[in-house]
């Protein structure tokens, strides 16, 4: 039977674990499928399997602080600042770009998943102000968060 290597970031690092595929498929796969059947709610908790998926999701929790600097992503990642740059580049991302699309998809879930104020969202992303939260979410959105927040609730 064919094998390959799965690599995952864990605890800021990256590990690696040798897997074996039966049909085409790896035994994560199956144990993917087998909890999207069995538990619908780990469809939200279910962890990437990429690099931009799994810093993405490390970022979040260093939302509320502010804006995680280059620096402490890199860190998370085990890499040096530049070479995150260079991961990032090959995607086609910025540093920033990537905060950005870590906080949008962030609010998103909040403003489905909670009765959070835009207030209360702003702050638990790191925004100062609900006007700057206002004036990112508009440009990623091109709907202000109120209006969304609208759209959700018809």
């Amino acid at each position: 039977m064919p094998s390959g290597e799965q690599q995952v970031l864990l605890r800021g690092c990256t590990a690696s674990y040798t897997y074996i595929e039966s049909d085409g498929t790896s035994a994560f796969d199956q144990l993917d499928e087998d909890l999207l059947q069995s538990s619908p709610r780990y469809r939200k908790i279910k962890p990437p399997r990429d690099f931009i998926g799994t810093l993405k999701l490390a970022l979040r929790s260093y939302l509320r602080d502010g804006a995680p600097s280059l620096e402490l992503a890199a860190d998370i990642a085990c890499l040096s600042p530049r070479t995150l740059q260079r991961h990032l580049a090959d995607d086609g991302l910025s540093y920033r770009d990537l905060l950005d699309e870590v906080r949008y998809e962030t609010a998103i879930e909040l403003m489905q998943d909670t009765d959070s104020t835009v207030t209360d969202i702003a702050s638990l992303l790191g925004y100062s102000d609900p006007t700057h939260f206002a004036r990112a979410f508009r440009r990623l959105a091109g709907v202000s968060p109120r209006e969304h927040i609208q759209k959700i609730q018809e």
